[in-house]
C-alpha cells in the first residue's frame, strides 16, 4: 500500500520520505485527470459529431458553441449529485461529534469505541471522495465558462468588424 511505501521509505532519510509522499501523492491523481478530460473529451466528440439542427436537419448552431453547450452539460451532470455529496460530506462530521460526545459520556472503551473509530474512518474516506467529485465538477464548470468568455469575445470582435489577425498577431 501506499502508506507502507511511505512508511518504509522514512528509514532513510527525509529526502526519500518527501519524494516518496509527491510521487503517490501525483499517482492518486491520474485517475481524476483521465476521468474529468475523458468525460470533456466525450462531449466534445459527441457535439462535434452530431450537430444541432433544426426539424428540417439544417445545423442551427455552429459547431464550437455546441461543444460548449456539451461541456456545460457534463458539468451540469454532475452538479446534479450535490445533494449526495453534501449529505455524504455531512457523514464525517456528524460521526466525528458522535465520538467526541461518546468521549464526554465516558463510553471511550470497548465495542462502542471501536464501532465509533470505524465510523470515523469511514467518514474520513467519504469526505474525500466528496471532495474529488466537487472538484471535477468545478473544472469543468471552469472550461465551459472560459469557453462561454470565447464565444462573447469572439462575437464582440465580429460586431466590431476587427479581424482576428489584428488582435492576436500585432
Amino acid at each position: 500500500s501506499p502508506t507502507r511505501d511511505i512508511a518504509r521509505n522514512t528509514q532513510t532519510g527525509p529526502a526519500t520520505t518527501i519524494l516518496s509522499g509527491l510521487a503517490n501523492g501525483m499517482e492518486s491523481s491520474v485517475w481524476a485527470i483521465i476521468v474529468i478530460a475523458g468525460s470533456i473529451l466525450t462531449s466534445v466528440i459527441i457535439f462535434s459529431v452530431f450537430p444541432i439542427t433544426d426539424a428540417s436537419g439544417m445545423q442551427i448552431v455552429d459547431t464550437f458553441t455546441a461543444v460548449l453547450y456539451g461541456v456545460a452539460m457534463t458539468g451540469i451532470g454532475m452538479l446534479t449529485l450535490t445533494g449526495n455529496n453534501v449529505a455524504m460530506d455531512a457523514f464525517g462530521p456528524i460521526s466525528d461529534n458522535a465520538q467526541g460526545v461518546a468521549e464526554l459520556a465516558g463510553e471511550s472503551e470497548g465495542q462502542a469505541a471501536e464501532t465509533l473509530n470505524s465510523l470515523d474512518a469511514v467518514g474520513n474516506t467519504t469526505k474525500a471522495i466528496t471532495k474529488g467529485v466537487a472538484i471535477g465538477s468545478a473544472v469543468i464548470a471552469a472550461v465551459a465558462l472560459f469557453g462561454s468568455f470565447m464565444t462573447d469575445t469572439r462575437v464582440v470582435q465580429l460586431g466590431l468588424d476587427v479581424p482576428l489577425e489584428k488582435t492576436v498577431f500585432a
